[in-house]
Formats: structure tokens, sequence, C-alpha cells
């Protein structure tokens, strides 16, 4: 894993791959000893040399000849050794920490989204720690991606580094399962129901990772996140590790006191209750089914636009202004549900935030109620 950073100087060009960074070189035994068998070897080979010098006035030796066949390669790899770099010598190396400008639409569900300066797979809690420390290093802001639902992705992109979070991992204690921040909620439910756990077949109707639902108290069916979560690992930027309990996470309906914080999710462990194989797998299909009928899952979308009012739901105030098929270029406020807002032809992410601002003023104008969106906006808006 890349240790440290250090940027490009003031008078430096730019790396001619553009994903590459200056990596310091890590200053462990086995580089320490490395070094120093370097310098004992060339300490021989001068004096070698020193000692076949000729004599003041003597003749002076032959010379190996090291000319080669034309065409001929290295011997041992079939190819000339590489000559070391400069930079290698001041005890740095080159190494790519992912790639740079990656539109983030075909990243998300809504296919909406501009370039991030950095886009990083992760798939293990090693990398995903280790990415944050780099990160951190070189000043970077960091936004971890899950499965790019209930955001709106801005236009100018993300600046700084956006983690594509693929650490799935999950496991059964009891009636505990724990998983880890980039395992999918729809894999949670599955694998509580097939371990005789109930209570958390909701999670299968919820397109979003554990990450994610621990961020924003995720919920369907009349459950949300708070109500099952026993407690979460997360992480800061300056790499402190804690357990929260859910009561220290405020949440509310939608909602947590991480949200707009720079704290990571690694993993969560939910509490079911003890049941019956067969009656979990049945109340998930009967969910999804259910979730099949009502939603726009044809089209790119982002989920439910709006939260519910309290006493109310957004799809029907939406519906009952006539918003229903309203669109503002390639965005739609779908036929089929109210509170969805789909990518019917090529959307921005500016359509989409102005239909949500035309929604909001009508719905506000008719029934005197502010909508307030569960989408999250994210990027350089």
């Amino acid at each position: 894993m890349l240790r440290r950073l250090r940027r490009r100087t003031a008078h430096g060009g730019r790396s001619r791959r553009r994903g590459d960074l200056f990596v310091r070189a890590r200053a462990g035994r086995h580089s320490r000893g490395c070094e120093g068998a370097r310098l004992a070897r060339r300490r021989r080979v001068r004096r070698r040399r020193r000692s076949r010098s000729p004599r003041a006035g003597g003749p002076r030796p032959l010379r190996r000849s090291r000319a080669r066949a034309r065409g001929r390669r290295h011997p041992s790899r079939g190819h000339p050794a590489p000559r070391a770099s400069a930079r290698a010598g001041r005890g740095l190396t080159i190494a790519t920490f992912g790639a740079r400008d990656v539109p983030l639409a075909p990243h998300t569900s809504l296919r909406i989204g501009g370039p991030a300066d950095f886009f990083l797979r992760v798939a293990t809690e090693k990398d995903l720690l280790g990415a944050i420390q780099v990160a951190r290093e070189n000043e970077l802001p960091v936004f971890v991606l899950g499965g790019g639902t209930n955001l709106l992705v801005a236009d100018r992109g993300i600046r700084g580094v956006v983690l594509q979070n693929a650490f799935r991992e999950s496991s059964v204690d009891g009636e505990i399962v724990t998983a880890s921040s980039g395992t999918e909620l729809a894999h949670v439910a599955a694998v509580a129901a097939r371990s005789g756990i109930e209570g958390l077949e909701w999670m299968a109707t919820v397109p979003g990772t554990v990450g994610g639902a621990v961020h924003g108290n995720a919920g369907a069916f009349g459950s949300e996140t708070a109500d099952v979560l026993v407690n979460a690992e997360l992480v800061d930027m300056n790499g402190d590790r804690w357990t929260a309990k859910v009561e220290e996470l405020g949440y509310a309906y939608r909602t947590s006191t991480l949200q707009g914080t720079p704290i990571v999710c690694v993993r969560a462990r939910f509490r079911g209750r003890g049941g019956d194989r067969a009656n979990a797998v049945k109340r998930i299909k009967e969910m999804a089914n259910e979730r099949i009928k009502k939603q726009p899952l044809a089209q790119p979308n982002t989920g439910s636009i709006f939260r519910n009012p309290p006493g109310d739901f957004a799809g029907r105030l939406i519906e009952a202004a006539g918003l229903k098929g309203r669109a503002i270029g390639g965005a739609m406020v779908s036929p089929k549900h109210a509170n969805f807002i789909v990518n019917a032809n090529g959307a921005t992410a500016s359509d989409v935030h102005a239909l949500m601002t035309l929604v909001q003023r009508e719905v506000a104008k008719r029934f005197n109620v502010k909508l307030v969106p569960e989408v999250e906006l994210v990027g350089e808006w």
C-alpha cells in the first residue's frame, strides 16, 4: 500500500501518465538492507578497479569487448535491463493512484455525473483505509461511493478522490449479521434469510450499500436502519477508528449526524430475530414484487427524490399538483411514481436539479408544504 505522496514541485512538469503520483519509498528494514548491500557492492567494485589500474608508464590492459551480435537481447529476460530513473536515486518511486478525470455517470444509478479528479476502486479493508491515508497525506478530500443510489452528482464532477467501495463481506453470529460497508443491502437480507433470521427482509428492496444505509438511515416498508443497527465501525480522515452505537448516531427520518461529515463507515452489525427461513424468503419475494409494480425500475433513477412530510406522502402531493410526466431537458417526473425523477433521455444533473426546484415550488404553492430532498447533492455545483 502506498505510504506517502510527494506533491509535484512548482517547476516540475506533469507526469506522462495522468494517474501517476510520486510516492516516497518505504523506509522498512528490507529497503535499508538493500540500500546497504548496494553501497557495499559499489565499494567492492571501486577497490577491484583500483587494484587493476596499470602502473605508471606500463602498458594499458586490454579491455574486454562488450559487443553483442545485432538484435540479441538481454539473456535473462529477453529485454535490455531498464535504466534506473533519476527519481529512484532520490528515494522516490512512481505509483498509480487510481485514474484521473473518470466520468461518474456509469457509476450512479441515475447515469448522471461529471468527472472525479481521482477515481479508485477498493475491495478490501486494507485498501480502503490505505487509500484514505494517502488522500489525507496529500490533503485531498474523499468521497466514498457505494452503489451510486440516492445521489445526484454535479455535472462538473467531484473534486478530490472518489473511492468506489467494493469491500464486500458478511458473517452471521446468532441473530447478528455483520457486513462490510460495500456490501449491498440486498445481500444482507439474503444472508439473514438463509440463516433463518427475520426482520431484515426490507433491505432487499433498498438499492444501496451498508455504508450508505448507515449514513442516511435508509429504510423501506415501515422499517429503517436505526431500527435494526447494533453498532458501526467508523474511521475519519486522520485514520482514527472507533465503534459507535446506534444511539450515538443521531438518527432521524432518512438522516443521521454522519451526513455532511468525512467520517467513513467500515462495517456495521444488524440485529434480526430468530425465525423461519422459508417465511423470510417468502417475505423478500413479496416485497420485491410490490416494489416492481410501484416503482419505475426500468428507467435510470436514484430512488425517492423527496422525504415524506409528516403525516403525508411526497408522491401523493406531487401527483396531486399535476406534475406526473413533467419534464425539464432529459429529466422527467415518473408517470409511474411521482416521487421518482427518471433519466428519460440523456438528462444532466442540472436538468434534475431544475425539475426538483420546480416540484418544490409547485407543491409549496398548492399545499403550503416544503418538500425536503432525500437525494444527496454531491460535487461541484
